[in-house]
């Protein structure tokens, strides 16, 4: 039965997951609304931006896909007729260092474990009928991003931030090395490793104990992932790099 498809499982944990970040977030907000209410001169956690180093956890959720380069000697002439990417979803966990360089910058170090997924939609001519088929590439990144953060002025219990870098993904799932003959069983191989600039932009909000910060960020690959088998599902594809939104709820 579905319920006891694995897959089905998995989704169901995402959107729970997010579900419950999600209260997070909002239960956060009107608590920082209230404390604000009752005393507008109250300052949580005064010092704490005078401190240089910090530490942390984020949890969060990402959409995936990629960015598809055809290639147009073979897109379209033969076998393969369309192919689209398709947004997937997954989560990430992670681990903040922040180092504080002054009163509006700070640099971050956030290795990441994190797990997503891709799928490329295929429509192929095969003997002369018009067949639909998925190829979904799963992953589990162990990324390392290098961020700099550029804090506004603190307002009461609140400060807002964009934060921009560089990160260096590992891809521990990764299946470049497997051989696959027949089309149903051709697999979309990409490399193992990947090189992302990522920006975004977020809100610090102090409470009495901790500070809380959701933030969004869009990443983007700067490296070719496609690893070319030369196969009919390859062949029309020049290149393959990663497009990543990740929403992320910081505790430090």
């Amino acid at each position: 039965m579905k319920q006891n498809n694995p897959i089905f499982i998995l989704k169901i944990k995402k959107q729970l997951l997010f579900l419950f970040l999600l209260g997070i977030c909002l239960s956060t907000f009107k608590a920082a609304a209230q404390g604000k209410s009752k005393d507008n001169k109250v300052m949580n956690l005064q010092n704490y931006d005078n401190r240089v180093l910090h530490f942390g956890f984020l949890l969060g959720v990402n959409l995936a896909d990629f960015r598809i380069k055809y290639n147009p000697k073979y897109f379209g002439v033969d076998t393969v007729l369309t192919i689209q990417s398709k947004r997937e979803s997954g989560f990430n966990l992670g681990i903040i260092t922040d180092v504080r360089l002054g009163e509006y910058f700070n640099v971050r170090f956030v290795p990441t474990l994190s797990f997503s997924a891709r799928t490329l939609q295929y429509v192929i001519l095969e003997n002369n009928v018009i067949v639909p088929r998925d190829k979904q590439v799963e992953s589990v990144f162990l990324d390392f991003p290098l961020l700099f953060k550029y804090k506004s002025e603190r307002s009461g219990n609140f400060r807002a931030y964009l934060i921009g870098g560089a990160k260096y993904s590992l891809d521990m799932a990764s299946q470049k090395d497997l051989n696959s003959k027949l089309v149903k069983d051709i697999l979309i191989k990409i490399d193992d490793t990947d090189f992302l600039a990522v920006f975004g932009i977020g809100f610090d909000l102090y409470l009495n104990y901790f500070k809380f910060s959701p933030e969004i960020t869009y990443a983007f690959g700067l490296k070719n992932l496609l690893v070319q088998d030369n196969n009919i599902l390859t062949k029309p594809i020049d290149r393959l790099t990663s497009k990543i939104i990740q929403i992320s709820f910081n505790f430090e």
